[in-house]
């Protein structure tokens, strides 16, 4: 049975625990910050990560992050891996592990932890999508002032108004 890779687009959401930070005294390690980020709504409950936790909760492998990372190599689906640290900001990656070796991964979407906040990032294609879109409206406004501002008549062609012209025509 093949999961879907497909992830929901939660850009616009910001998601925190104080509580729990402050009650664990922050993060101490990657295992920390995946436990924190596990309580997001980020959170694939279908993940490798979420399977794995469940089948070891009750013994000794939960407490080596380093067994935990093998085991996860070994398994197939979904995962999620901090993939940078650097306090205060942790990136969270979601990837599609195909295989034990270390770039048998497809990233999916990459979420990052800053402070105590925990964002989705934009897809490239968002990223220049929305630029795009906002370059687009600045050069249909100039054209709209440029049009503004000409003047067509068939004998002359086109010219440009003079500011008395532009005051005339307004009253």
């Amino acid at each position: 049975m093949q999961r879907s890779t497909a992830t929901e687009d939660l850009t616009s959401v910001e998601w925190r625990d104080t509580n729990w930070l402050e009650r664990v005294g922050g993060f101490q390690n990657q295992h920390m910050v995946l436990e924190y980020f596990a309580m997001s709504p980020f959170w694939d409950r279908q993940s490798n990560n979420q399977i794995l936790a469940m089948q070891t909760q009750y013994n000794d492998l939960k407490q080596s992050n380093e067994i935990t990372m093998e085991a996860l190599r070994k398994m197939t689906g979904i995962e999620f891996a901090v993939t940078h640290e650097q306090p205060p900001v942790w990136v969270i990656q979601k990837r599609y592990r195909r295989g034990p070796a270390p770039d048998d991964v497809n990233p999916i979407a990459t979420y990052y932890i800053m402070g105590a906040n925990v964002y989705q990032s934009p897809t490239i294609y968002s990223v220049i999508a929305n630029r795009l879109l906002t370059s687009l409206f600045h050069v249909n406004s100039a054209f709209k002032e440029t049009q503004s501002v000409m003047d067509f008549n068939p004998s002359k062609g086109y010219s440009w108004k003079t500011s008395k012209e532009k005051t005339d025509k307004g009253k």
